[in-house]
């Protein structure tokens, strides 16, 4: 094998253990399978995707929107060793908590080395409060291109959807989307 053969042979045998080991599942599904993988635009119909609680409880996007009237979703999605995500943890929370009942804000843990345990684990031990449910097998990420933590979604009462991108900006999306109006801006680059 020549040398620059054998190299990028070498490189993408270490960027594929490092997928797996460090658990960044819809890059690594990217790769592995990109005719399955598929984004949906701003504007698109949500499929009725299933993501799992902690408890093991499967839950639909409609299960979802029926958590509160207005049937607004946000998925932030999020894992247990991401600093970003630990810098808007506080953020989060305070947003979930303030449309407790306005809107079902959860996050969504595409991460294939977050466990219901260690997800639990890091709960408890952080105070965190934001129902987080788990998507190991990344297919709901794969629906939405996620490919960075933290990027978030709003979909709306019809199941359409209506922002992704940065967390911070989707709290004008969701407001805009809670009152019945247009999204601004609809999207935005998620740095993660």
């Amino acid at each position: 094998m020549a040398p620059n053969k054998k190299s990028l042979g070498i490189g993408l045998f270490a960027l594929t253990i490092a997928g797996l080991l460090f658990g960044h599942r819809p890059l690594l599904s990217a790769l592995v399978r990109p005719q399955e993988t598929r984004k949906l635009a701003v504007g698109d119909k949500v499929p009725d995707f299933t993501v799992k609680d902690a408890a093991g409880k499967s839950w639909t996007l409609s299960d979802l929107q029926k958590r509160t009237e207005s049937g607004v979703v946000s998925l932030t999605f999020w894992c247990t060793f991401c600093h970003s995500c630990r810098m808007m943890d506080a953020a989060f929370q305070k947003r979930a908590g303030d449309l407790k009942d306005k809107a079902a804000v959860v996050a969504i843990d595409a991460s294939a080395a977050d466990t219901a345990k260690r997800v639990e684990d890091f709960a408890r031990d952080k105070k965190f409060t934001v129902p987080v449910f788990l998507d190991a097998d990344a297919k709901t990420a794969d629906f939405f291109g996620i490919r960075v933590t933290t990027t978030t979604v709003v979909i709306d009462k019809a199941g359409v959807l209506r922002y992704t991108g940065q967390f911070a900006a989707a709290e004008s999306a969701l407001k805009a989307v809670l009152e019945g109006k247009e999204v601004a801006v609809k999207e935005t680059s998620p740095s993660g």
